[in-house]
């Protein structure tokens, strides 16, 4: 098994193709003591297509509109949320890495802009513009 340490995430090998992603959450917001964890697997046509991510959530709900409780992670890059700008699917430019900043980026961006506030958790929802 192979173990990479970074910043705020840890991805360790099980299989060739499946990895575990943990991520802590941020200091001084509610998840600063919380540990998010991804399964990543690998397809067989992978890197022509991208990995398949599931959040096991443990019962925390939905953190995210892109993280669900159902654990489906939604990410233009993972082509699993609507974009209209092909520079943010997946394509030969992407990896595993950037799939794990992006999931960061998101648990971060719940508390960047009013902490503890629906709207903080909304805020990049599909539409969030038009409703303010």
């Amino acid at each position: 098994m192979s173990v990479y340490m970074f910043n705020l995430y840890r991805i360790s090998c099980i299989f060739q193709d499946l990895l575990s992603v943990a991520i802590t959450g941020v200091d001084g917001t509610p998840y600063s003591d919380a540990l998010f964890l991804f399964d990543v697997q690998l397809p067989e046509k992978y890197p022509s297509i991208p990995p398949l991510v599931h959040f096991l959530t443990f019962g925390a709900g939905e953190i995210n509109p892109n993280l669900h409780k159902t654990g489906k992670v939604c990410l233009s890059l993972l082509n699993t949320w609507p974009t209209s700008d092909p520079s943010e699917k997946w394509g030969s430019h992407s990896n595993v890495l950037q799939v794990v900043l992006s999931i960061q980026g998101k648990i971060q961006l719940c508390y960047d802009y009013e902490p503890h506030s629906l709207t903080s958790i909304v805020h990049n929802e599909i539409g969030y513009p038009e409703m303010k």
